[in-house]
């Protein structure tokens, strides 16, 4: 089996954020953006878009409009759109972690891993904790043969919620070293944390059955 193409099953990319950011914006701004993020949870892309575009054009330095119009392009994989707003929302607000985060995650599933680690890079370099961010560089440093670096990098995240994932990667990385216990004790973790159907769960008894 190719353990890399089972490595990247779930890239999760913020959808729905309020930033921090938003505090002291105008009143009709904020109102708008409020108004838009009902309308992309509804799955109304096409109103959702019309009116952000509407207000960036009132307030052009409001980057959480920037970035609730890049997620509605990614939810729509116009991915190059996305890309644009995303950018956008960073430039407007460089302490808009997830802006870094949606857009590495863009070039991951794009396949664009050079790309996607300078962002990944910048990004920690201003959040050096952020948990997603961690994630998705030991998952790259990983798809360069590095697997001692994406242990270490899982293993500072793997007691946190919803990344349960770690324990999937760690076993694997452990089995490329040819360390079959290690392998074993981490891919059993995942499987006691997960439930039946749980993405990734299948393939990981399978691989498990392989080493035993």
């Amino acid at each position: 089996m190719n353990m890399k193409k089972i490595i990247l099953f779930g890239i999760i990319l913020i959808i729905l954020v309020f930033s921090t950011a938003c505090k002291g914006k105008e009143e009709t701004s904020m109102e708008n953006y409020e108004k838009a993020l009902k309308l992309v949870k509804e799955k109304n892309y096409d109103k959702a878009k019309t009116l952000l575009k509407k207000s960036i054009d009132e307030s052009p330095q409001n980057g959480d409009l920037y970035f609730l119009l890049g997620n509605v392009y990614r939810n729509e994989e116009k991915y190059e759109d996305a890309l644009g707003y995303y950018y956008s929302a960073i430039e407007k607000y460089p302490n808009l972690k997830e802006g870094y985060n949606n857009i590495a995650g863009i070039y991951m599933l794009q396949g664009e891993y050079d790309n996607a680690m300078e962002v990944l890079e910048e990004g920690l370099g201003q959040f050096p904790q952020f948990s997603e961010l961690i994630f998705k560089k030991a998952q790259l440093v990983f798809f360069q043969d590095k697997y001692e670096e994406s242990i270490k990098l899982m293993e500072s995240i793997s007691d946190k919620d919803n990344y349960v994932d770690t324990y999937r990667i760690m076993g694997i990385c452990y089995l490329q070293l040819g360390n079959s216990h290690k392998a074993l004790e981490n891919l059993k973790i995942y499987l006691n944390k997960t439930p039946d159907g749980f993405t990734g769960r299948e393939e990981v008894i399978h691989i498990v059955k392989e080493i035993e």
